[in-house]
């Protein structure tokens, strides 16, 4: 019987690869988060404690030891709030999240026999990832904003053993594969970033320059894996203009951008939209013997970014 006159094992064809296609491109842009409950004064394990990622609404319970574990979470910046009967809530805010690694958390509960306003617990990363087997430089959306860089692709040069150009431990650009949420995003022919992202829409840069796993088969030199931001469970707007001839001052690019973001719920607690757009308008460092030939602006771009994330549980 041909595939055409059944529709329903065509059907089942299709949910099959749908299935696979979505484990493929969770390599690389989930981790996982787990930690231990405890009694702040005993030190014994709490066994029910509801932990809870007030972004994704992701939880679990701690079981009979007290330990948690959350699987599939998108890599990325989170609070996480521990709760238990008869316990002070503990919040925990600026939680990391990094792709393929496991994100620690120890958790210590005051016990409270009357219900008292929760806490807030700064997380702290720590400075050594013992589950690492390779060489991974880590950059978050907060040191992107603050570096002096125009396009987030320059940092990616500021690693070490990285050159300017993109070239990886003296391998060649088309050995480094580059990767957006789990799409190869290089260009084949000549090597290197084959887009440009706004850097308001990345959550999270790693550079891996060594010692990679088996799921970048194709990487020879190293791994850019971007994970770019979430529309978020509230709406929120922002734009962002950016002048390095504020002042004046014969030593600039006569460099203006700027950039708009968006983003919110579509289905609260389901699915959320996020949008990046930049305008980037230069007249290049040799603005003072190329205007002589070009108008100005001499370089113009226009690039973003526009997503719609669903989560299914």
């Amino acid at each position: 019987m041909s595939v055409s006159s059944n529709p329903f094992r065509l059907f089942h064809w299709l949910i099959l690869l749908w299935l696979c296609l979505g484990e493929i491109l969770q390599a690389g842009t989930v981790g996982r988060l787990e930690g231990m409950v405890q009694d702040a004064a005993t030190r014994e394990p709490l066994i029910g404690a509801a932990v809870m990622i007030l972004e994704t609404r992701q939880g679990t319970v701690s079981d009979s030891r007290g330990g948690f574990v959350i699987h599939n979470l998108r890599a990325g910046t989170y609070q996480v709030r521990v709760s238990l009967l008869g316990y002070q809530t503990l919040v925990f805010r600026e939680v990391v999240v990094l792709p393929d690694l496991r994100s620690r958390l120890a958790v210590r509960l005051k016990s409270m026999p009357i219900e008292m306003q929760g806490i807030e617990v700064t997380a702290e990363r720590p400075l050594i990832q013992t589950d690492v087997t390779g060489t991974v430089w880590e950059k978050s959306a907060a040191q992107l904003e603050t570096l002096p860089i125009e396009k987030f692709h320059n940092v990616i040069g500021l690693q070490p053993g990285v050159t300017t150009e993109g070239h990886v431990r003296g391998g060649k650009t088309r050995e480094v594969v580059y990767l957006v949420d789990g799409f190869p995003i290089q260009d084949l022919i000549s090597g290197g970033l084959g887009m440009e992202l706004p850097k308001s829409a990345i959550s999270q840069l790693s550079v891996k320059t060594g010692g990679f796993e088996a799921e970048y088969g194709n990487a020879l030199s190293g791994v850019v894996n971007i994970i770019t931001r979430n529309g978020g469970d509230q709406p929120h707007l922002r734009l962002r203009l950016e002048k390095d001839d504020l002042f004046g001052g014969t030593q600039t690019s006569r460099t203006n951008e700027l950039e708009a973001t968006a983003g919110g719920p579509l289905v609260r607690g389901k699915s959320s939209y996020f949008l990046a757009n930049t305008l980037h308008l230069s007249d290049s460092r040799w603005w003072q013997d190329l205007h002589y030939f070009f108008k100005s602006p001499i370089e113009k771009e226009l690039f973003g970014l526009a997503k719609i994330d669903w989560l299914f549980s």
